[in-house]
């Protein structure tokens, strides 16, 4: 007899966010769609975008805008997921190696 775990494989649901430095960005609420997402953050700005699955690592990016954020694609169907945010404009250095802020994607149930 085996045991089959069944792992969501794309986002749903709503989200409330917690970065760690809010200085840069407002905590808010996510509210994912599989393929894209809105982002409406606590100081009333709103943002759109897609989601990229991949193998190791899950991105968006908001339209119009220079921000990714990433984290591992395992973690996706868990109730809370650690997050980086990355800046497209970090310096001539690969931008996904520096993370500009982190923080926690925490489901709303």
């Amino acid at each position: 007899m085996s045991l089959t775990i069944t792992q969501e494989s794309e986002l749903s649901g709503r989200y409330f966010i917690d970065f760690k430095d809010d200085s840069f960005q407002k905590d808010g609420y996510i509210n994912f769609d599989k393929k894209t997402f809105t982002l409406k953050q606590t100081n009333s700005l709103t943002h759109t975008g897609t989601i990229n699955y991949g193998k190791t690592l899950t991105s968006f990016e908001y339209i119009n805008s220079d921000i990714i954020i990433d984290f591992r694609t395992e973690d996706i169907g868990k109730d809370t997921i650690n997050f980086q945010v990355h800046n497209k404009k970090a310096g001539p250095i690969n931008y996904l190696d520096i993370s500009v802020n982190s923080g926690k994607f925490i489901k709303n149930k």
